[in-house]
């Protein structure tokens, strides 16, 4: 199989995809040997997971409240032209930047490019771009009520 290039709109979760927020460990310790690397978790419609599937991506995802949950990841330290962090932009197509911009927040709407390639165990798939299409708000934790009495 020849590496494909597929596009997936959906709402991105603990996207890790900058040096600074990148996930080091991993579970299990999987990315330690690879200095980290930049994950998104993105909820697919149907549509979306469809198009992943039929990519010819191993990726199984798991059932959300309102589509198919997937995580997309790229090893920091890879083969050189695979590793490092994922191009990452606004909605106005400017470069997204840790320092000025902060962390994608949770329920933003993003597309991200990823490939599909072949391994010699089953098809691999790499995150390769994210374009915020809508940046959601971040919740607000001072605001949030809290009880001051426990609930038993």
């Amino acid at each position: 199989m020849a590496t494909k290039t597929i596009t997936l709109t959906g709402k991105a979760s603990w996207a890790k995809v900058f040096e600074q927020n990148k996930d080091d460990k991993g579970f299990e310790g999987a990315y330690l040997a690879h200095d980290g690397a930049c994950t998104i978790n993105l909820e697919l419609d149907s549509e979306n997971f469809a198009t992943l599937k039929d990519s010819g991506s191993a990726k199984r995802g798991s059932v959300g409240e309102n589509g198919m949950n997937v995580k997309l990841v790229r090893k920091w330290t890879d083969v050189e032209w695979a590793g490092g962090a994922p191009k990452v932009t606004k909605p106005d197509g400017t470069p997204w930047v840790y320092e000025t911009d902060g962390p994608i927040p949770n329920g933003s709407r993003v597309e991200a490019t990823a490939s599909v390639y072949t391994t010699r165990y089953r098809p691999g798939t790499r995150l390769e771009t994210v374009h915020v299409l809508e940046v959601a708000e971040f919740e607000d934790r001072e605001s949030a009520e809290v009880e001051d009495e426990m609930p038993f």
